[in-house]
């Protein structure tokens, strides 16, 4: 399914904190004939889930009396699930999770160059798995990559602290 609800709210905050949630959760009413139960991946911050717009104790309530909503796995961190995405074939080859509001070309799910399409890829080198990561237009970590990423989206630490451990561990110092 494709849609352009983030049109909706250009600034990316409105979209986090207000829209992302209740528009994920429309496109699941509008198969209600055909589904009851709906899943979506927690955000993966564990139990430091923050106040957002998709919220595992707020999403439930946007269920009706066609469809339940439910959200998969809210303690489990991103940087486990990614692992485990790693290793499913399928997964890595559906695996989307860019943030850009930019239309991206046909066929491209990333542009492996925002906030946490540049984390996925680290985590991703970590796991062995970026050169299989179809969905993303880069099959490979550069220096450059590392000197524009900004945590600015994680002010916890929480995916990009591990990182620096997990790349050293690969032998990915730089």
């Amino acid at each position: 399914v494709r849609t352009n609800a983030r049109a909706l709210c250009p600034d990316f905050h409105a979209w986090k904190y207000l829209q992302f949630g209740p528009s994920t959760w429309a496109v699941a009413h509008l198969f209600r004939r055909r589904v009851t139960d709906v899943w979506i991946a927690s955000h993966g911050y564990g139990a430091a889930q923050g106040r957002y717009s998709a919220h595992p104790l707020v999403d439930p309530s946007l269920s009706s009396a066609a469809v339940t909503l439910h959200t998969g796995e809210p303690l489990t961190l991103r940087p486990s699930k990614l692992a485990t995405v790693a290793t499913w074939p399928e997964g890595l080859a559906a695996l989307q999770v860019c943030l850009t509001h930019d239309p991206l070309p046909p066929g491209v799910a990333n542009c492996g160059r925002c906030e946490k399409c540049l984390r996925t890829r680290m985590n991703l080198v970590v796991e062995g798995a970026l050169d299989r990561a179809v969905t993303f237009p880069q099959r490979d970590l550069v220096r450059e990559d590392l000197a524009r990423y900004s945590p600015g989206g994680d002010p916890l630490g929480i995916f990009s602290a591990p990182l620096v451990e997990g790349l050293a561990r690969v032998g990915r110092p730089d």
